[in-house]
């Protein structure tokens, strides 16, 4: 009968012991609630399933707080939103901070090398450890005519509270039904790595094929095709672009007060101020763009415009977050961008 006690108080108190780990395990996951994934934000996180190309660096939360801004070098050209002025009609990536560069129409394809192992990057708020997106991509705007018809970018995405830089792609109006229009790879790029991303669409009508090649293992790791309704191979009705951002999840878009905030970017910009996020230091270089099946340097002879955001009109957001730095002569073949979302 003793034995029948101790037993039965044995597995009383391991029960209690579990209870106890399964609320607290619960408590602590609902300190930082998880937004709704979409398509526009990619607030969802990346899978954490091994792949050949996960980092064993520390995790971006561990260094994030590592403070350092690298120098600008002396005699070299740097625009900021608060002395660039992107003009009438001028497009551009506008929910973020962000550098957009677009070519002139008939190119179908292009590439460009990142030195990843050179950036800076912390996208966790320091006041609640919510998250920010960022991204570094090409892409293409699609025309029928002289209207505008489609549009599609890919290239890295880095998102969620354990990040690191993953391909994804994200299309407007797919061609096929069965094609999703957003798209994330779970193979997660080395952070002391630098890659090379390369966009075709000289292969055939409504077919992209998005390359990540890795100039420091020296092999290709990550690849994607899919079709965007409307695009023409020889580049008659394509516009490429290159963009660099800052994006914010849902759960972020809020005003100076606080308040939930769908669009007011000016507002959403400046809540999230001063929350140590940034991503500095995004070397650029080796810019290539085709045409007829000829390689060209994309330098200022190919790029119909550049723009910012925020830009010189934008008044309310009162400090440099977004910095471009290049030699006069090398836009847009080399340049450096920094986005930082701090006072100095």
């Amino acid at each position: 009968m003793k034995k029948y006690l101790c037993l039965l108080l044995c597995i009383v108190i391991i029960g209690a012991v579990c209870a106890s780990c399964v609320k607290s395990s619960e408590t602590e996951s609902s300190a930082e609630p998880v937004p709704e994934s979409s398509a526009e934000t990619a607030s969802a996180e990346p899978s954490e399933e091994p792949s050949e190309e996960i980092s064993e660096e520390p995790s971006e939360e561990i260094s994030a707080g590592d403070p350092e801004k690298v120098a600008i070098p002396e005699g070299v050209k740097v625009i900021t939103n608060l002395d660039y002025d992107n003009g009438k009609g001028k497009m551009g990536d506008n929910d973020g901070p962000a550098y957009c560069v677009y070519s002139k129409r008939g190119y179908n394809k292009a590439s460009m090398d990142v030195k990843i192992s050179e950036m800076k990057i912390n996208t966790l708020r320091t006041s609640d450890r919510k998250f920010v997106n960022a991204y570094m991509f090409l892409g293409c705007d699609i025309y029928s005519g002289y209207n505008w018809s489609n549009c599609f970018d890919c290239g890295f995405c880095w998102s969620g509270r354990t990040p690191a830089w993953h391909l994804f792609y994200n299309i407007y109006t797919p061609a096929d039904k069965d094609q999703p229009g957003w798209y994330e790879s779970k193979v997660r790029l080395k952070k002391n790595h630098d890659y090379r991303l390369t966009l075709d669409t000289s292969e055939q009508d409504e077919l992209a094929t998005l390359i990540i090649y890795d100039l420091t293992s020296d092999k290709e790791v990550d690849r994607a095709q899919f079709r965007v309704k409307g695009m023409k191979c020889d580049g008659s009705n394509t516009v490429y672009l290159m963009d660099f951002a800052l994006d914010y999840p849902d759960d972020v878009k809020k005003d100076t007060a606080g308040n939930p905030s769908k669009d007011d970017w000016k507002e959403i910009a400046l809540y999230n101020t001063d929350e140590n996020l940034y991503m500095r230091n995004v070397v650029v270089e080796n810019v290539k763009i085709y045409a007829g099946g000829n390689e060209y340097v994309w330098d200022k002879t190919r790029t119909n415009n550049r723009s910012l955001w925020p830009d010189i009109h934008m008044t309310e957001v009162d400090y440099p977050c977004t910095k471009v730095i290049a030699n006069e002569e090398d836009y847009d073949f080399s340049f450096r961008v920094d986005i930082d979302m701090n006072r100095e």
